[in-house]
């Protein structure tokens, strides 16, 4: 005998935001992704190209960043960071969950 039908699966997506390009040594740049409207982030991170040192990363976390469990859904994914040596760059992505 079969079980009940468990829950659907949640649909996730992942967005991309635009690609930062540091132009200045030890200033940092941003990227950030956000879900499409009424949907909300279930992760992220990034991804760099192109580099001819290592990254500092600032911030890599959910936007809006909120403490505790009260705060709003997260709706993206927000990187910040800067270079010692220019080359290269970085672009955060957000895991999306689709909300009907």
């Amino acid at each position: 005998m079969q079980g009940a039908q468990g829950a659907p699966t949640p649909a996730l997506y992942t967005i991309r935001g635009p690609q930062a390009v540091p132009t200045v040594v030890g200033v940092g740049s941003t990227s950030t992704a956000t879900c499409l409207p009424g949907d909300v982030a279930t992760g992220g991170g990034f991804d760099t190209f192109g580099l001819h040192d290592t990254l500092n990363v600032i911030e890599n976390a959910p936007t809006p960043n909120s403490p505790g469990p009260q705060g709003p859904a997260p709706k993206g994914w927000q990187t910040q960071a800067s270079l010692n040596v220019l080359g290269g760059g970085f672009q955060a992505y957000a895991v999306c969950q689709d909300l009907p």
